[in-house]
Formats: C-alpha cells, sequence, structure tokens
C-alpha cells in the first residue's frame, strides 16, 4: 500500500510537471502569438511609413521639376512673350505715328496747294492790275502827246488787264479815256476810225465797234454802264459827222 501510494505520488508529480511544462509551452505560445502580432502591426505600420515616405519623395520630386518647369517658363518664355508685347505694341505706336504723320503731312501739302494757289492767284491779279495801271498810263502819255491812235489801243489793253484782275471797275476810266480820244478826233470823222481799226488790228483785236461790244458783254463790266453811254453819244456823233460828209 505503501507503495502504491508512493507510486501514485510519483505519478502525480509527473503529471503536475508536465502539466507545468504544457503551459509554460502554452505560454511561450501565447507570447509567440502575441510577438508575431506585434511583428506583423510592425510590419504594416513600416509599410505604411515606407508609403508615405515614398508618397511625399514624389510629391517633392514633383514640386522640384514644377518648380524648375515654371522657372524656365518663367525664365525664357515670359521674357519672350513680353518682348513679343513690346514689339507689338511698338509696331502699333509706329502705324498710329506714322499715320498721324501721313495725315499731318497731306493736312500740310494741301494747305500749302491752297497757298499756293491763292498766292498764285493773287500774284496774277496782281500782274493783271499792274500791266492794266501800265497800258493805261502809257494811253494818258499818248493822249497827251496827241498821239490818239495809240492811246486808243493803250487804253484797249488796259481794259483788257482790268477784266481779268479782281478790280474791273478800275477799267472805267481807260474806257472814259477810247471816249475822250474819240471825241477830240469828231472833225476827222470816219479817216479817224479807219486809223482807229487798223491799229486794234494790228494789236490783235477786231474792230473797235467790235471790241466795244465784246466789253460791254463781258461778265466783269457790270459798272461800265455809264461810262459806255458817254463812249456811245460820242460814236453816235462822230458817225453822224461820217454820215453828213
Amino acid at each position: 500500500m505503501p507503495d502504491t501510494l508512493q507510486t501514485l505520488h510519483q505519478k502525480l508529480n509527473s503529471f503536475q510537471s508536465q502539466l507545468d511544462s504544457l503551459q509554460t509551452v502554452n505560454k511561450y505560445d501565447h507570447l509567440a502569438f502575441k510577438y508575431e502580432q506585434l511583428a506583423a502591426q510592425l510590419q504594416k505600420q513600416n509599410e505604411v511609413i515606407t508609403q508615405v515616405h515614398g508618397f511625399y519623395d514624389s510629391a517633392w520630386n514633383k514640386l522640384i521639376w514644377f518648380i524648375a518647369v515654371a522657372g524656365a517658363v518663367l525664365g525664357v518664355i515670359v521674357p519672350l512673350l513680353i518682348q513679343w508685347w513690346q514689339n507689338r505694341n511698338y509696331n502699333h505706336k509706329l502705324e498710329e505715328l506714322n499715320s498721324r504723320n501721313d495725315q499731318r503731312i497731306n493736312e500740310i501739302i494741301k494747305s500749302s496747294r491752297a497757298e499756293i494757289t491763292k498766292l498764285k492767284n493773287n500774284f496774277t491779279d496782281y500782274a493783271n492790275e499792274f500791266e492794266a495801271m501800265t497800258n493805261h498810263l502809257h494811253g494818258r502819255t499818248n493822249l497827251i502827246d496827241g498821239e490818239h491812235i495809240y492811246a486808243i489801243g493803250d487804253f484797249m489793253d488796259a481794259i483788257q488787264y482790268w477784266l481779268k484782275s479782281k478790280n474791273p471797275h478800275m477799267g472805267t476810266s481807260s474806257l472814259a479815256g477810247i471816249g475822250h480820244c474819240i471825241e477830240i478826233n469828231l472833225e476827222k470823222g470816219e479817216a479817224f476810225l479807219e486809223e482807229v481799226d487798223d491799229e486794234l488790228i494790228s494789236k490783235g483785236y477786231k474792230a473797235l465797234d467790235i471790241e466795244l461790244n465784246a466789253i460791254r458783254q463781258h461778265h466783269n463790266a457790270k459798272d461800265y454802264t455809264e461810262t459806255f453811254k458817254n463812249v456811245d453819244a460820242v460814236l453816235k456823233m462822230i458817225k453822224k459827222r461820217i454820215r453828213e460828209q
């Protein structure tokens, strides 16, 4: 019996020892499982950290690349765009300036032509008046010297120039001179008129009656009416004497 109890006690101790060993194994297995879980979590965290690092590294590289490209754009393309805009603006301003200059030049040319035309017309008027006065003075000189035939030719020249000038009415004094020459030579009658016609024809005119009628119808001879009355009266007198002869 004692041997049996001893044997049972030994078996119990052995079972206890196995149980303790089993518990130790279970404990180590549990710790190993925990370790594996922790290792797996650490692995996942490491992967996440690696992914985050890769993302930021890639983003940083992209940012550097973007800055480099932007720098290239700002450093090359933008100056080219600015230069293009400046050239375009310069060309536009140049075209506008040329247009204004052309317009101003055209205005100056137009104004100059108008002034030249005005000066030319004024010069022509002055020249006609000068010629008219010169011929009238020649007529007066010949009238005083008794050269009545030549005086009538000079007065006729003066009238033609007066009618071309701005003061056509001044020709009435020359027309009066012709009447005065005819009146002085009433006694000569037809012979005097023939000499007058010959002188006028030699100067490129027509007969006295024809020239006087042309003057009467000239559009600038409106102020000659009263003077013509006197000349017509003198011509009627000389023609009357011709008929009486």
